[in-house]
């Protein structure tokens, strides 16, 4: 856990620090006694069995995300504004089809774009390219 103030700049000059805001660093690991010596600590990755895919990468505006687990995903832009929701799920089989060609929802146009989660506290990232 971390405390943080934040101070600006404004043309040149520092303004006062604001309020103090805690932040705690999400777990990337945990560490449980090994069976055989309980002294000795092996480490667990909360992530290994966590897999998103997007496909194919580079497309046509017309592209698959499919995942391990559940989870919502942002799609933004490269200046970071939300264009579209999506929920991978059981019912869906943890895969969503984002098909940007729809006459009646084109919402890519051509450039880079990030698909963004968040599980166990984790950042998940996946940057997509349409042409």
């Amino acid at each position: 856990v971390y405390s943080v103030q934040v101070s600006a700049k404004l043309a040149g000059l520092w303004s006062g620090y604001g309020p103090k805001s805690n932040l705690r660093t999400p777990a990337t690991e945990l560490t449980q006694p090994n069976d055989s010596d309980s002294k000795d600590a092996e480490k667990i990755d909360l992530f290994a069995d966590f897999n998103i895919e997007v496909f194919p990468n580079p497309n046509n505006g017309e592209f698959t995300i499919s995942s391990s687990h559940e989870v919502k995903f942002n799609i933004v832009n490269e200046l970071g504004q939300l264009i579209q929701t999506v929920e991978l799920n059981n019912e869906n089989n943890y895969q969503v089809k984002v098909d940007a060609r729809h006459a009646l929802n084109p919402i890519l146009q051509p450039g880079v774009y990030f698909i963004t989660g968040v599980i166990n506290e984790r950042v998940i990232t996946k940057k997509v390219i349409v042409q």
